[in-house]
């Protein structure tokens, strides 16, 4: 059952993380260290999703860490009623790439 909630929270978040992604031409402009650390950040959710048939063998520190980089992720506004990710891309990205740099997934080695 926890591993199931966990699974939704990486998978919604996975979700709303790809978002920045498919504003490629947007995604090009920032500076190289921040694009690298969003992508390592994405590749992390992603293994992580790929490995849930391993979650039993995690440990509570570790589903606590996937949980709470989700719920990191869960408090940036990607966009607001006034304004669209592509008018708040870089303050979005400034907040992802903190949290990516946050270290709450480095036990994951890739």
């Amino acid at each position: 059952e926890v591993v199931g909630i966990l699974e939704k929270k990486v998978s919604t978040t996975i979700e709303c993380y790809q978002a920045i992604f498919d504003k490629k031409y947007l995604f090009e402009l920032l500076l190289g260290d921040s694009q690298h650390a969003l992508h390592h950040f994405a590749d992390q959710l992603n293994w992580v999703s790929d490995n849930f048939n391993k979650a039993n063998n995690w440990s509570k520190q570790q589903h606590d860490s996937i949980s709470w980089a989700c719920r990191c992720v869960g408090t940036v506004e990607f966009s607001t009623k006034e304004e669209p990710l592509v008018k708040r891309f870089r303050k979005v990205t400034k907040d992802l790439t903190s949290i990516a740099n946050g270290g709450y997934l480095d036990w994951i080695s890739l």
